[in-house]
């Protein structure tokens, strides 16, 4: 988490970035399977598709989700049960969340990636 003078917070992860200079990297956020495959959306986790700002809406729902549960977002004990959930369709539980933020956090949830709701239109939803 990053905190500027303002006391603005900021959710960062680099350990999924990939640098370049082709425009295609404004895209393309990760070129391999790496990082909290708890956070991991099913094209990219079950059908090894690569990353894209899509997958990032997803993880920033999963983000969300941690942050008002205090606790992993998935209860299980293996990578095999995540494969499971994901092939089915099941997305993580929202219930810890106030009412007003599910239909918000569950657009992060639509299973195909260029459904996901924007960033910008999330963040409309805390204001």
């Amino acid at each position: 988490m990053l905190v500027n003078t303002n006391g603005q917070v900021k959710v960062c992860d680099f350990s999924l970035s990939e640098f370049s200079n082709s425009i295609n990297s404004l895209t393309i956020t990760v070129s391999r399977l790496e990082g909290s495959k708890l956070y991991q959306t099913p094209e990219v986790y079950i059908d090894s598709e690569r990353a894209t700002v899509f997958s990032d809406i997803w993880a920033t729902g999963c983000t969300i989700l941690e942050v008002y549960k205090e606790d992993v977002i998935w209860d299980i004990d293996n990578e095999e049960k995540l494969k499971e959930k994901l092939r089915s369709g099941e997305t993580p539980s929202m219930e810890e969340l106030p009412d007003i933020l599910k239909p918000t956090i569950s657009k992060c949830f639509i299973r195909e990636p260029n459904k996901r709701r924007l960033i910008g239109n999330l963040w409309k939803a805390f204001n």
